[in-house]
């Protein structure tokens, strides 16, 4: 998104209709006011208290998901509160589909795993394409009274918030980027200010949520500071 702000063609506070007309809830001028920073923070307004999207029929794509979630109401003001909410990051995946012209899968090939040398990751938007594409997965575990166990994926939506199918070694080229101010190599991605604002919680809120990480800090005396991206099952 911030490679998108940066060449002019997303104005992060502007509202989400200004990229996605068809974009509404149940109450359409709340929808009016959420903007893509809201989504990006996850300060929307939205929670699964007001749309049990992982009870629901999944989309295939995520212009469907934009559609479906018409019927999703708030439960906050949007700016106002921290909710981590998946669709948050499915409305973006379109934003960039209809913004770029191309998929999102294809964008994050193209603006950062080629350019990261990414060249065992791709993005599947449901599980059924990833199992297709991908040649080995690794098996999954949840945690049970301390003791691990193995678990099937889900099938389903992955959409924006989740999808991209990696290995630690690509992986750790994205820490890479992100703890050289946005640079890898001779490559320059990002700017530094881009990636210190990904970085960064909004100030207005108790939230240690920036856009797509956590900060939290650490041996308070010497303030390291740990960013950690939030994961919904670790099994990338």
């Amino acid at each position: 998104m911030l490679q998108l702000v940066e060449v002019g063609k997303i104005d992060l506070d502007a509202p989400v209709k200004r990229y996605l007309p068809e974009f509404t809830l149940t109450d359409t001028k709340a929808a009016n006011q959420i903007t893509v920073r809201h989504l990006l923070n996850h300060t929307s307004g939205w929670s699964d208290f007001g749309f049990s999207e992982a009870f629901l029929p999944q989309p295939i794509t995520n212009a469907e998901r934009v559609q479906i979630l018409q019927n999703a109401r708030l439960v906050g003001v949007p700016g106002a509160e921290f909710h981590y909410f998946n669709p948050n990051y499915d409305v973006l995946a379109r934003v960039v589909e209809v913004v770029s012209s191309q998929s999102f899968g294809e964008y994050l090939r193209s603006h950062i795993f080629t350019p990261l040398q990414m060249s065992q990751t791709f993005h599947a938007t449901t599980m059924t394409e990833a199992q297709q594409r991908a040649n080995s997965m690794a098996t999954g575990y949840l945690m049970a009274f301390a003791i691990p166990f193995t678990a099937q994926e889900l099938s389903g939506y992955l959409g924006g918030n989740t999808g991209v199918i990696s290995t630690a070694e690509d992986m750790a080229r994205v820490l890479i980027l992100h703890s050289n101010e946005g640079q890898f190599e001779d490559t320059q991605l990002l700017t530094p200010e881009s990636i210190a604002l990904m970085h960064t919680p909004p100030s207005q809120l108790k939230s240690s949520y920036a856009m797509g990480w956590f900060v939290t800090t650490e041996n308070g005396s010497n303030g390291i500071i740990r960013l950690t991206t939030f994961a919904d099952n670790g099994r990338s």
